[in-house]
């Protein structure tokens, strides 16, 4: 088939076009679309004299891996169900390949495929203990039943379906994606696990007392702890913001008993929090909003002064297999990654070479962390035309400390350190509160002992 002058008879339509790589990403995805659902055929995709595709007939597995990229044939799942006449088989990924975007999701319906919530919500059911709010597993599933149980022409485009009995099909997917999951993933990664709960102490009956409960009370306990941090200086920038919380303060309860304000004692909570007892309050920071900023800023004032961050060499590189559209949009924004500090350079067909990261970075999983900026960049910039503004954000998102990283007296200390010389230091890029200030007025009326 052979398409020219695709604009002839509607030359308006050519002003709506979207830039060349947004088109170029469009065009990618629906031969995807289509080698995905017929893996039985040959097709090959150019691009400016450039092969982007050239498939051969295979079966699923193997188109899967050459449509994305070689490391995903290693992580797929193979689903199996059949109920009656309603037949299901395909493939979902493990949870390397889940993502923080939603576009790798396929259901084929007779060959048809379909855009339908409901029976994507069934895998995403299957998935719900093993993955977090707003991650999206990857699946290529084929689902065959009688065409009078379905009507394909309720979308002017066919890609949504009614079923004469969808909750029926939505648990026989959910039930099938399910036993496949138990059956590969056995264990549910500790990370995916909320802390351990320390067990109970034993009594012992020959002496009479308990032994102390580890972590119930930690300022009380008999163990060694870490040092807490030494004072900070009356001058230094966290004081000095400390200062700005007390000016609605009466001057009797802003001060300490020698007249100054500074900082008590601080410390963290649930991997999330940290707070910072101050005179007359608690300044309780978000670990995860607070680096956000600080990274955003950080990297706005690079990109505006044409420098580069500082950078920390691999020791071992590592290799990076991308979707073609991936691809080229980590191409588009390039430039953006190396000022940032990252060194990337292309190693083969869609396929990228990690020699160096931020040396801000809170990761040990580079890779993951360049798709999470992709994928979070791609969404912003639907919405937002400012690219340098969408790179900064994305980047900080998917760079900061994460809540549930435990951090050391010193770290804790840095961090709000750094979040008080930054220009905005109360709100995160998305415009959620980085700081509450909750003065002992406030918790005295909650006891009221006022």
């Amino acid at each position: 088939i052979t398409v020219r002058n695709l604009f002839y008879n509607t030359p308006a339509r050519r002003k709506f076009l979207k830039s060349p790589n947004t088109e170029y990403a469009h065009i990618v995805d629906i031969v995807r679309r289509f080698a995905l659902g017929f893996p039985g055929l040959q097709f090959r995709l150019y691009s400016n004299d450039s092969e982007i595709f050239s498939l051969d007939p295979s079966d699923l597995k193997k188109r899967i891996a050459d449509v994305f990229s070689g490391h995903y044939a290693q992580k797929l799942i193979p689903v199996e169900g059949m109920d009656g006449s309603v037949a299901l088989e395909g493939f979902v990924g493990g949870l390397d390949l889940v993502r923080k975007k939603s576009g790798e999701q396929y259901l084929f319906v007779n060959n048809r495929l379909v855009n339908d919530r409901l029976m994507n919500s069934a895998v995403y059911r299957a998935f719900s203990p093993m993955v977090e709010k707003g991650e999206y597993p990857f699946f290529v599933l084929k689902l065959t039943l009688s065409p009078q149980e379905i009507d394909v022409n309720v979308h002017p485009q066919k890609t949504e379906i009614k079923y004469r009995n969808e909750w029926q099909i939505y648990h026989f997917i959910r039930n099938a994606v399910s036993i496949a999951l138990k059956d590969n993933l056995r264990v549910v990664p500790s990370f995916r696990r909320p802390d351990a709960v320390p067990a109970a102490p034993k009594y012992s009956g020959r002496s009479g007392v308990a032994q102390e409960i580890p972590g119930l009370f930690p300022h009380h306990s008999t163990a060694a702890r870490p040092p807490e941090p030494a004072p900070l200086p009356e001058e230094h920038p966290l004081n000095r913001r400390i200062r700005q919380f007390n000016t609605n303060l009466a001057p009797e309860d802003a001060s300490l008993p020698n007249g100054k304000t500074s900082v008590v004692s601080m410390w963290q909570a649930h991997n999330k929090y940290i707070f910072v007892q101050i005179a007359s309050a608690v300044i309780i920071i978000d670990q995860h909003a607070a680096h956000e900023r600080i990274l955003f800023e950080k990297a706005l004032k690079t990109f505006t002064e044409s420098s580069v961050q500082n950078a920390q060499q691999l020791l071992f590189p590592v290799s990076l297999e991308l979707a073609p559209d991936d691809f080229a949009l980590l191409g588009e924004i390039l430039d953006m990654f190396k000022k940032l500090g990252f060194s990337l350079r292309a190693f083969g067909k869609n396929t990228m070479l990690i020699e160096a990261v931020p040396a801000d970075l809170h990761s040990i999983h580079e890779g993951r962390v360049v798709l999470d900026i992709l994928d979070d960049y791609r969404e912003r910039r639907s919405t937002r035309k400012d690219k340098t503004y969408n790179m900064a954000a994305s980047y900080a998102c998917k760079a900061a400390i994460k809540t549930g990283d435990a951090l050391e007296p010193v770290e804790m200390q840095n961090l709000v350190d750094q979040l008080f010389q930054t220009e905005s230091p109360y709100a995160c890029p998305h415009g959620r509160p980085t700081i509450i200030n909750l003065t002992l007025e406030e918790l005295d009326k909650r006891f009221k002992r006022t």
